[in-house]
């Protein structure tokens, strides 16, 4: 059996996307808020709890006496360690990581999408691994009425062995249709945990 142990994804860590930040306003110090209202702040969106809510930063509200954070941005939900929720894009989702240690495993879950691309880059420029995974297939298909009549089939989950230096530069881009959905993306050290007996 093996286990992949996971390295968090930083915001120093991620260097672009074209996933906008935008699920709701900034908060902002000079604003006055209602019950209810809800801001982006700390990566994360978070929910008012009580009227006149002035002052008071979300990511500073320890007891949550003013917010209650509803969970993490469309960017970052990516990156939450839960696999329920997703980030949700255009035809495309890309991301850009600068690597934080020498990893060699990269796993996605709960992928609405046709193909994932993973590109490794040093910081010298050079690239040293750039692999497309399709996730679409139509098995089992052995006849040509089954290859007209059978339904494609979506991989929702897949793991990619890449070298993954530290200082690198990792690219990801997920392709689907008209809207590209991504659960969760883990990058870790592929590691044995013991063998797996009856």
């Amino acid at each position: 059996m093996r286990i992949i142990l996971p390295t968090p994804v930083t915001p120093a860590a991620l260097l672009a996307s074209n996933i906008p930040e935008d699920d709701h306003p900034a908060w902002g110090a000079g604003v006055t808020y209602a019950r209810g209202a809800r801001v982006v702040a700390d990566h994360g969106v978070w929910e008012s709890v009580a009227d006149g809510n002035t002052g008071h930063d979300p990511a500073a509200d320890a007891l949550g006496s003013w917010w209650l954070r509803i969970g993490a941005t469309n960017r970052w939900r990516a990156f939450d360690e839960r696999i329920g929720g997703q980030t949700v894009g255009g035809p495309t989702i890309t991301y850009s990581i600068r690597l934080p240690r020498t990893l060699n495993r990269i796993a996605f879950f709960n992928l609405d999408a046709a193909s994932v691309r993973v590109k490794v880059t040093t910081p010298a420029g050079v690239t040293i691994h750039d692999r497309t995974e399709g996730l679409v297939a139509r098995d089992p298909v052995g006849t040509f009425w089954e290859y007209v009549f059978t339904e494609f089939a979506f991989t929702p989950n897949v793991i990619v062995a890449a070298p993954l230096p530290a200082g690198a530069t990792l690219d990801i881009t997920v392709t689907g249709g008209a809207v590209t959905r991504v659960g969760e993306i883990v990058m870790g050290r592929d590691t044995p945990v013991g063998t797996t007996v009856a």
